[in-house]
């Protein structure tokens, strides 16, 4: 059990644990999407998603309205070549509208067919939320332990009282996994565990792909799956890193939880300097433990990342740098190493 405040923030490298594209991977699976050859290419079912919710907002003339927006595709396609991310596509070609909104339909259906592939696969039984046996290897695994060690189910509405997540990440895996792992742990049924789970906060500050239909009643979109009248809303709402945003009652209570934490845990988390700033108190942080990935980074990036943290933390006039522990793991390895650390 989590017994001090806590709050995850995780960003793409643990969604990687979970098959989900992220950073180059994202932008090239975009890429591919986009290449519509002679523009009747539909060897690739995701086009017909991009068509359909064009089709749904062109105006005037409808050939002119199909050769930007093929102009629109591959221009996207050529700056994928160049660019760090779609963020950064996005971002550069701010002279044109739809380019924003083609490459977010695009994010959309790539996420969505990712959540289809991913490691949590529905179970056949009505009864029954999803399949964790595939998260063995991923961080959601760890943190499922974290939760429910020493907690009977006689007390299991005491398990979210003190953990939160910041989700940098479009994809719904997270509230999926959570009420399975309630289930697969106390034998909970369904509805009994997706209300346990509704107490977990998770904020995503740039947006998903909506709340998870489990019942298939349309209350939602179903996760791996979105309908084509949903598509073009849902990815609409998605915001990236690059896009000004305002201070919203969400990103004030994100960072009212940075604030009063004590234990903050980044996972798989890129370190921009954009999305430090958007969950920094200002005020300065609390916290007594400071743990983060730093998987594949160089000693250089290392050094650069704890002297970011280390001034987000920081209250403004203060003297004194908190410790940071920066580990070149996995989020599953970081997780099953400070397993005692976070749950003492």
């Amino acid at each position: 059990m989590i017994r001090s405040p806590t709050v995850l923030i995780v960003g793409a490298g643990a969604s990687a644990e979970l098959k989900f594209p992220s950073g180059a991977g994202l932008l090239k699976q975009i890429a591919e999407l986009l290449d519509f050859g002679d523009g009747n290419d539909n060897s690739i079912a995701g086009r017909d998603y991009l068509r359909h919710s064009f089709n749904g907002v062109s105006t005037g003339d409808p050939q002119a309205s199909w050769r930007r927006f093929y102009y629109c595709c591959e221009r996207i396609r050529n700056a994928s070549l160049i660019g760090r991310s779609i963020d950064n596509v996005i971002d550069q070609n701010d002279d044109e509208p739809l380019m924003d909104f083609i490459a977010k339909i695009a994010i959309g259906v790539t996420i969505a067919a990712a959540e289809e592939k991913s490691p949590l696969q529905a179970m056949p039984s009505l009864n029954s939320l999803y399949n964790i046996e595939g998260l063995a290897d991923t961080w959601l695994y760890p943190f499922g332990q974290m939760l429910t060690t020493d907690v009977r189910r006689s007390n299991a509405d005491e398990i979210f009282t003190n953990i939160s997540i910041i989700n940098f990440n479009y994809d719904r895996s997270v509230e999926v996994a959570v009420p399975s792992i309630l289930q697969a742990a106390y034998g909970f049924d369904r509805d009994d565990a997706l209300k346990l789970a509704g107490a977990l906060t998770v904020y995503h500050p740039y947006g998903s792909l909506g709340t998870v239909d489990f019942r298939g009643n349309g209350e939602g979109t179903p996760y791996g799956s979105i309908p084509f009248g949903k598509l073009a809303s849902f990815s609409q709402s998605l915001r990236t890193f690059t896009e000004k945003m305002e201070e919203t009652e969400e990103i004030l209570a994100m960072r009212r939880l940075i604030e009063k934490a004590s234990n903050i845990v980044f996972l798989g988390f890129g370190y921009h300097r954009q999305n430090l700033e958007l969950i920094d108190p200002q005020t300065g942080v609390g916290a007594t433990t400071f743990l983060g990935t730093v998987y594949g980074e160089s000693g250089p990036a290392i050094q650069a990342i704890r002297q970011d943290l280390q001034s987000f933390c920081m209250p403004p006039g203060k003297n004194g740098l908190p410790a940071v522990d920066l580990q070149p793991m996995r989020c599953a390895d970081l997780l099953h190493a400070q397993y005692r650390r976070l749950t003492s």
